[in-house]
């Protein structure tokens, strides 16, 4: 289904299902109402939040699917077992790990080891953690905003009601676009 307007021609097209009518459209108005992020600088359009954070969440998305098959390939846990020792390899269970051998050295303790190795390295959780703070603050809220939580600390009324007030001043615009689309 799709509609399209043109108030300069006075012509309405409706499409449903690939068919295509088209009728006269007398108004000299759209008959929609807009609600912009931000004013528009000039035309009729608008840079929404996902058109801001867009870069970012792809960039994110990217490292998620490198961790999630990080995740699936590596293995859960590994057992070193010396070469040679009474304890059979077939013996241990590890359905989600692997057993690895390893060549004993001569007068010194070789255990059987038990070690659970990074599926990745720390710097791509940070990466993670680092663009999702940019997307905040190019978007003008933060963590606590977006999950409703208040900050640590803040036990009194007054309190509550100042960190409001301040983080509520900063959506001052939109929320004068949402009058002026009611007025409209």
């Amino acid at each position: 289904y799709g509609e399209y307007y043109d108030i300069i021609n006075h012509v309405k097209a409706t499409c449903i299902d690939g068919e295509i009518t088209i009728s006269k459209y007398d108004s000299p108005k759209l008959p929609f109402s807009f609600l912009h992020y931000v004013n528009p600088v000039c035309g009729k359009d608008t840079t929404s939040v996902v058109d801001l954070i867009y870069g970012i969440q792809m960039k994110i998305d990217e490292l998620y699917s490198i961790m999630s098959e990080a995740i699936k390939r590596n293995p859960a846990q590994t057992f070193i077992v010396p070469k040679g020792s009474d304890i059979k390899v077939t013996t241990i269970s590890n359905r989600v790990g692997q057993i690895l051998q390893y060549n004993p050295v001569e007068g010194v303790s070789n255990p059987v080891s038990s070690v659970t190795p990074n599926f990745i390295a720390d710097q791509y959780i940070n990466m993670v953690n680092m663009l999702k703070e940019d997307a905040y603050k190019l978007v003008g809220i933060s963590e606590l905003s977006s999950q409703s939580r208040k900050p640590s600390g803040l036990d009194s009324g007054k309190a509550l009601q100042t960190i409001n007030d301040i983080e509520s001043e900063r959506f001052e615009v939109q929320y004068k676009q949402v009058i002026n689309c009611y007025v409209d």
